[in-house]
């Protein structure tokens, strides 16, 4: 009886013991292994991006002279710059200068029976106005999401009309395109960011025309005008202040 008191004894002050070290160890521990968040909650981030646009280039009227033939993908290149508005909660604004070429590829139906193969480009500069949030994830903060919107003002820098075929004997009339100097969007999207390395995926389209033109069919004209919807992803890195 004597030696079953004794260990319980000794079972019971060893129990004091370990609860004892590790109710004042593993505060002390993980205050001190925590290591502080990257700097992404910064005021000021600074980046470089190159993105790959997928057009559809819609135009209104529609009318079965002129349809489109499938989807235009590009690269461009930019700058953004984005400010912190709120650490607590997280709402920033950020600002972009891309080099962005939209466009789209059509068919011209010339008489039911033989079409003409075009492909419309405008190079343009973008400069994306966007609010958002972003939000930390993990417990180290070293992800983060951002959710945004805003819009885009483009300042129209060159457009072309290639054709790509046409039948024998016949030439595209010259419709005289009227690009507009300047159009205004809006874009929409989502990014997360891993130690600076930035993953960035939006829809954008557009209020207004890029382009106009005067099309004739079956005796009368018809004013087209041309508008983007993009789908972007883009890939950069963000440098915090």
């Amino acid at each position: 009886m004597a030696l079953k008191n004794k260990s319980n004894c000794i079972v019971s002050l060893v129990s004091i013991i370990i609860f004892t070290l590790l109710t004042t160890t593993l505060p002390s521990y993980a205050q001190s292994s925590k290591r502080p968040p990257l700097r992404q909650n910064n005021a000021l981030q600074v980046g470089f991006k190159t993105f790959w646009n997928i057009n559809s280039l819609y135009a209104s009227p529609n009318i079965t002279t002129l349809t489109r033939n499938g989807r235009y993908s590009t690269l461009g290149v930019g700058f953004t710059a984005n400010v912190l508005l709120s650490e607590d909660l997280g709402f920033f604004l950020q600002s972009e200068i891309l080099l962005s070429e939209k466009g789209g590829h059509y068919l011209y139906n010339i008489d039911n029976s033989r079409f003409a193969s075009l492909t419309k480009s405008y190079w343009n500069l973008d400069i994306p106005i966007l609010f958002g949030k972003q939000i930390p994830i993990g417990f180290l903060e070293e992800i983060i999401l951002k959710m945004y919107a805003g819009t885009v003002v483009s300042i129209h820098m060159a457009g072309n009309q290639r054709i790509n075929y046409q039948p024998a004997n016949y030439t595209l009339p010259n419709t005289r395109p009227y690009y507009a100097p300047l159009n205004v969007g809006y874009a929409l999207g989502a990014s997360i960011t891993v130690k600076g390395f930035m993953l960035d995926i939006r829809y954008q389209s557009s209020f207004t025309a890029l382009s106009s033109e005067t099309y004739q069919v079956q005796g009368s004209a018809y004013n087209l005008n041309f508008k983007p919807h993009i789908f972007q992803i883009a890939l950069g890195y963000t440098i915090q202040f």
